[in-house]
């Protein structure tokens, strides 16, 4: 029984109803996710006895300021929780194994764009607190410097360096392709440029760091929006915020 809270505008609910493909009972919630109060996706859990939860990192974020405590109520049948839409930081990680249970925590990263995940999740590998665990099938998915050079335990650019099953063709009303071309390919010719940071580790996971196309340089020191967040919505007085 697989649910994904999420907008039809969202790319996941193109996962959602994907999960329709592998047999899986698909659960469809249609309201805010605050309201009556924090609790309500996960009275929904337990009373369609779910299997996989996906929300976003901020939705579990919310839950920590909220001080939800889903584990009172019965998620036994729950074997994964999923989460995108930003990086999910430590804390966040140990709330969910510590407030809910221990499970499968899937953090995902990938872009509207190929309406896919660049880097994903397997039940057959070690969660490690604040990192994704490898890189999706079909996504030859690097880390490069300025110079187009891969790097391992180092943080650089996300390039996908063999083409993918879902990467778009063309830009509509783009006859000479220079849109698309300046939009993905002008940093490295021939080699996608997707604009996020991310660090490849030793044993195949990855740390997602934010937009590198929005990323403050002050006095030679990045700053990405996951840095931004991290501070900005550890003010208790925020409950939410949105870097620009």
């Amino acid at each position: 029984r697989f649910f994904w809270f999420t907008t039809t505008g969202w790319m996941m609910w193109n996962l959602l109803i994907g999960g329709l493909l592998v047999g899986s009972t698909v659960l469809l919630y249609d309201g805010s996710p605050a309201y009556p109060d924090i609790h309500v996706l996960w009275r929904f859990a337990a009373d369609s006895r779910m299997t996989t939860f996906g929300t976003s990192a901020s939705y579990i974020l919310s839950c920590i300021k909220a001080g939800a405590e889903p584990k009172q109520y019965d998620l036994s049948h729950l074997q994964g929780l999923g989460s995108t839409g930003s990086p999910l930081p430590v804390e966040g990680f140990l709330w969910v194994f510590e407030h809910i249970k221990p499970l499968w925590l899937a953090s995902v990263s990938g872009g509207t764009d190929v309406c896919t995940a660049f880097i994903s999740a397997s039940p057959l590998l070690p969660v490690r607190a604040g990192e994704l665990q490898c890189r999706a099938l079909g996504c030859k998915v690097e880390a490069f410097d300025e110079e187009g050079r891969p790097l391992t335990d180092e943080v650089g650019e996300l390039v996908v360096t063999e083409p993918m099953p879902s990467m778009p063709l063309y830009f509509w009303d783009d006859p000479d392709m220079r849109r698309y071309t300046d939009a993905y390919y002008a940093m490295y010719p021939g080699i996608w440029r997707h604009g996020d940071w991310i660090k490849i580790t030793p044993h195949g996971g990855a740390v997602i760091y934010g937009r590198s196309d929005s990323t403050l340089n002050r006095m030679g020191v990045r700053m990405g929006t996951s840095e931004l967040y991290s501070a900005v919505e550890g003010v208790p007085e925020v409950v939410d915020s949105l870097v620009i």
